[in-house]
């Protein structure tokens, strides 16, 4: 890839395609600014699988006439968040980037999800299921974008900061599960804005953050389900 040619475009205004999976809510999103291009959509997960973005993302690109090698960048989450999902959009996003040379940028799913929030003044703690009793949580005191927990729900509460305002992803069972906990507190059912997801990665390609597509590390909180299974049952490999 050219990086001198994609410096020049990132100040102008670069192109990129954008799939993401992490949540309950998956997001697609072109934007071409030389085109002024800039379109969004959101999917409920059960309703429309993951395996179906890229379908969408063909319509697009064949509506408007562009094709991948006109893109700069390609773009999507790398977790925590749905290991499946992480997958399956990782899965698609490698594969362009390497059939087009072209970088990739991927951000932290609970950095957006806060983002999406908007300006709150107070310490903000973003939640996103993991599995069984566990949750991916972010402090927003936290100064690395990266920098997030793995904790059950007895754990966070432990750790959650007195006066703080929750965000959690919109099918997080905390509330249903904890009540009592929650009676009192400040919290919002939240999903991905795609707005504030483009502007992270606009952000992110003006702080040159592209990275080859072999240098994608998705997160996920450690093993699988069906790892923790067999584990659970053998103890190891051997």
């Amino acid at each position: 890839m050219n990086r001198n040619n994609l410096e020049g475009k990132s100040r102008a205004g670069s192109a990129f395609l954008l799939i993401d999976a992490s949540c309950s809510t998956n997001l697609i999103a072109l934007v071409v600014p030389d085109r002024q291009v800039r379109l969004t959509r959101t999917f409920p997960g059960r309703e429309y699988p993951g395996e179906n973005l890229l379908s969408a993302c063909e319509a697009w690109l064949d509506g408007c006439a562009i094709k991948g090698e006109d893109l700069d960048y390609f773009a999507t989450s790398h977790g925590p968040g749905s290991l499946t999902g992480l997958r399956v959009a990782g899965s698609f996003i490698r594969t362009l980037a390497q059939v087009f040379c072209k970088p990739v940028i991927t951000l932290n799913s609970l950095w957006v999800l806060e983002r999406s929030l908007g300006q709150e003044e107070r310490e903000v703690v973003t939640i996103i299921q993991a599995r069984q009793d566990r949750y991916f949580v972010r402090f927003r005191s936290a100064q690395d974008p990266d920098d997030y927990a793995l904790l059950t729900g007895e754990e966070l509460f432990e750790r959650r900061p007195p006066e703080a305002f929750y965000c959690l992803e919109e099918r997080c069972d905390l509330i249903r599960r904890f009540p009592d906990r929650f009676a009192g507190s400040d919290y919002v059912l939240q999903r991905l804005d795609p707005d504030c997801y483009i502007e992270g990665v606009a952000q992110a390609i003006q702080n040159r953050a592209g990275k080859e597509y072999h240098e994608i590390s998705l997160h996920y909180g450690g093993q699988s389900v069906a790892e923790e299974v067999f584990y659970r049952k053998k103890g190891s490999m051997i």
